[in-house]
């Protein structure tokens, strides 16, 4: 464990609260919630379940770790914490962090940057910078400016020290006046008393009256046309006496004149805190105090991209949040393939799209980090993370550095297309509102065996368990079986010719127990079922606000013996419900009015993708993403309508998976709003349902659930990583039940290496099963069950069950400690208790570690 984080200054959170709005059935009685109202109260309910605990407390009670050493050069001490010292180059405004326990120093720039032989321009400019930002143009492109070139260089920043560090106030970019500066009309009296009379230089007096045309009818000045110098000439001789927008002002208003329109400009005032708490050290910016000073919008802000960067002699690795975690080797020479950039929690739907990489598992988690030799650090993204993306890049593209870190975007922009007879034109929009809330990145830092992947993963477990309230889980004797059963699926059919909506049972409960007794015959005892299709209409059901049983699968009374039966098993039993996807417009949801909107203000609509071409299937309808805004009165509207089943537990599939902005211009709610009021509502529903399985398992979700199906397992395999490692597991093992996609749905149906993968990682069985397959079957997700009969799949799954669960159960509760890789193809997992799992992917057996490993097995040890 990393004992320096445990007592850090943090805000942990507790598992509590409820959230509810005002009572009253919106789906019946149609009204338009206040987004800032909405928004503040899942605020609202949230800060109240935080519990202030110990760690809270100032600084924290930990033996000091002396200073040693002199300042960087040029540098000054600005705060110093037990295990930290920052120091800021107060003419720069570059700084450094000191880790006392080890003495390295972290940079917030490359200190060897000018020896860079690679980046020129504003590449190389940009390597002296704490941010760069992106603004939008007049034609809706995008430009940059850097807060070292356009603002530090300009002499245009102040730093005002605080407490524990420093804030620095940038003014980047610069307004440049033009002829709109200088009076078109300016009254005989003024024009002599307040320009020529200040002169002294007969040549400026000359000069400033060839500029302006004397009327002697109407006694007044007019200005002439000019050249750029004669303007630049005219605009110094302004300033020399003083004339400045007051006086164009007056003389505008006393003379009629409209204000000029200068051109589009740029300009941004931006503060940034640096601070640090306890062993971390904490960047923020307060989005809401950017202030836009020119014509032109921000876009997008990357803070420090270049901390800690790497140059072409280091050693280590970029770990990335892809998948399950991937490691980009620093100085691996791939500069052909494409920069690794990832938005967090996954692709924005209200941004319109002809194709979208769905086969893509999305960044989970919001953290990134830097392996060098014998140090290492962890960037974790803790407001502002549902706005952010990852980016990292190696060295030899744009300059001699390898570096990782989070861009957020402030301002989405979009094409409009609009047609008209047969011409089509495409316009450049963006949001009406940029985003607002805070920023906040926090670092923390390794060193020794401590510094590799599997250290940045305890950091951030440690940090999770402080913040969020995250509870390890009671041992048993079993690892769990996670079995999915799909009940009912909606189909097509017909009567007398007139084609009609059902649901055809894939399993009904009475099957579902059949097959639950035949596990259970075959000593699969610690069952955990997920059921699909049981109310509403089928899988893709109507909008959850109320709860209607499907006869087809059995009905109420079906459903209540079935739950029953499970409690008297010990089974725990996860009721699914989809909360943010809507899959049929009409009973109680009206698309237009409760769907989210592109900036076109037209609905959106997801579609099937199809996967050979990754285009959008345009006769697949999927479903409509509710606005966020709804989502509270959806979830109590099921909450109300659950309680008097008595359920334990419920499935999430989707409050936990998806995060998705909402453009409508009457309710216009950003993608970190929409994570604010996704885990409110998971709050409200642990409160009523403790029992919390969840797919996807996106960060905020995590305090919450106690299973997590469809987890990442792998990266992604994007060509600049080099290697897939388990980080999302060695954050969460022994806090929940993981398991990966379904093995019998996995892209490797070979049991064989699901097994091992299990093993490997830590994960649970997971199969996703049906009883039987009717002949009427239409719809797409009614035919993607075709492969999913359990009768197929028993034996396998029995099989691989009882391998994993005899190599597992001694660890189910039990943190994973470290994690790496000994040889190509062969990985050690190491738990808390000393237990060391090495397994073999290869199709030969390996000695490793003084042993013999059979081909694509495992040797169990330690201790």
């Amino acid at each position: 464990m990393n004992k320096s984080f445990t007592k850090k200054w943090v805000l942990p959170v507790a598992v509590t609260a409820l959230l509810l709005l005002a009572a009253g059935i919106w789906m019946l009685l149609p009204r338009t919630e206040n987004p800032s109202a909405v928004i503040s109260e899942a605020e609202h309910e949230l800060d109240a379940s935080r519990v202030h605990t110990a760690a809270l407390q100032a600084k924290a009670k930990k033996a000091w770790a002396p200073e040693s050493g002199p300042a960087p050069e040029g540098m000054k001490k600005m705060a110093e914490s037990n295990q930290l010292t920052l120091y800021m180059n107060p003419k720069t405004t570059e700084f450094a962090v000191k880790y006392k326990p080890s003495g390295r120093i972290w940079y917030s720039n490359p200190p060897s940057r000018e020896e860079d032989t690679i980046a020129s321009g504003r590449n190389k400019g940009r390597l002296s910078a704490l941010f760069s930002l992106s603004y939008l143009n007049a034609s809706g492109q995008n430009n940059e400016l850097d807060s070292f070139m356009d603002s530090v260089e300009l002499g245009q920043f102040t730093t005002e020290p605080l407490q524990d560090g420093v804030r620095v106030m940038y003014t980047v970019g610069e307004i440049v006046r033009g002829i709109e500066s200088i009076p078109k009309v300016i009254s005989k009296q003024r024009f002599e008393e307040r320009i020529l009379n200040q002169l002294t230089d007969k040549k400026d007096i000359n000069e400033i009256k060839k500029r302006f045309k004397y009327d002697d009818d109407r006694g007044v000045y007019t200005r002439r046309e000019m050249s750029e110098l004669a303007l630049q000439k005219a605009l110094a001789i302004m300033d020399e006496v003083g004339y400045g927008d007051e006086d164009l002002a007056y003389d505008n208003k006393e003379n009629n004149i409209e204000a000029e329109a200068g051109a589009d400009q740029a300009q941004f005032m931006v503060p940034v805190d640096i601070r640090l708490e306890g062993d971390q050290l904490v960047v923020h910016v307060d989005a809401g105090a950017i202030k836009q000073l020119g014509t032109l919008p921000i876009q997008t802000l990357t803070l420090l991209e270049y901390f800690g960067a790497a140059d072409t002699r280091a050693s280590g690795y970029l770990f990335v949040p892809d998948g399950s975690g991937a490691l980009i080797h620093l100085n691996n020479g791939k500069t052909v393939e494409p920069a690794f950039h990832a938005p967090v929690y996954g692709e924005e739907n209200a941004i319109t799209s002809e194709e979208r990489l769905t086969d893509n598992d999305p960044v989970r988690l919001p953290v990134f980090g830097m392996k060098q030799k014998d140090g290492a650090w962890l960037g974790i993204i803790e407001k502002g993370e549902a706005i952010a993306s990852i980016k990292a890049d190696v060295s030899g593209r744009l300059n001699s550095y390898n570096y990782t870190a989070p861009m957020f975007t402030l301002l989405n922009t979009d094409r409009v297309v609009i047609k008209g007879g047969s011409v089509t034109v495409s316009n450049p929009v963006h949001q009406k509102n940029p985003y607002k809330g805070d920023i906040t990145v926090r670092y923390g830092f390794l060193a020794g065996e401590d510094a590799d992947y599997s250290g940045m993963a305890r950091l951030y477990r440690d940090y999770l368990v402080q913040t969020a309230g995250l509870r390890k889980l009671e041992p048993m004797k079993d690892i769990p079986f996670i079995l999915e059963l799909a009940g009912g699926v909606e189909t097509r059919k017909s009567l007398l010719g007139v084609p009609y909506d059902s649901v055809a049972p894939l399993t009904t409960y009475d099957q579902a127990k059949e097959l639950i007794e035949r596990l259970k015959e075959r000593q699969v005892n610690q069952i955990k079922l997920r059921y699909t299709g049981w109310f509403n209409g089928g899988i893709n059901h109507r909008v959850a606000s109320h709860i209607s049983f499907d006869s087809a699968v059995g009905g109420e009374k079906s459903f209540k013996q079935f739950s029953d039966y499970l409690h008297s098993s010990g089974i725990p039993f996860y009721p699914d419900a989809a909360f943010m996807s809507v899959y049929h417009n009409g009973s109680g949801f009206q698309a237009s009015r409760d769907g989210i909107k592109y900036m076109s203000q037209q609905t959106v609509s997801q579609y099937k993708v199809d996967m050979p071409t990754f285009l959008l299937v345009a006769d697949q309808f999927s479903h409509y993403p509710l606005s966020p805004v709804r989502l509270p009165n959806v979830v109590k509207g099921f909450i109300d309508d659950a309680k008097p089943l008595g359920l334990g537990g419920l499935s999430l599939r989707d409050l936990g998976d998806t995060v998705y902005s909402d453009f409508d211009s009457k309710k216009e709610v950003n993608r970190q709003e929409t994570r604010l009021i996704a885990e409110s509502q998971i709050s409200a529903l642990a409160h009523n349902f403790p029992d919390l399985l969840a797919n996807g398992g996106n960060a905020y979700a995590l305090p919450y659930v106690q299973t997590i199906v469809n987890a990442p397992t792998a990266a992604n395999g994007f060509n600049i990583e080099d290697e897939t490692v388990p980080f999302y597991e060695l954050v969460l093992h022994g806090y929940a039940d993981l398991a990966g996609k379904p093995f019998n749905q996995a892209e490797d149906q070979f049991s064989r290496a699901n097994i091992l993968k299990a093993i490997e990682t830590g994960t649970n069985v997971y199969y996703r099963w049906v009883a039987e397959l009717p002949e009427e079957l239409t719809s797409p997700v009614g035919l993607e069950m075709y492969a999913n009969e359990y009768g197929n799949w028993l034996d396998e799954a029995i099989q691989a069950y009882q391998e994993v669960n005899e190599a597992l159960r001694s660890v189910r509760h039990l943190a994973i400690q470290k994690h790496e890789r000994l040889m190509e193809g062969v990985y050690e997992t190491v738990y808390e208790d000393g237990t060391s799992i090495i397994v073999n992917y290869n199709d030969k057996p390996v000695e490793v570690k003084g042993a013999r490993i059979d081909a694509e097995s495992y040797r169990m040890g330690g201790h």
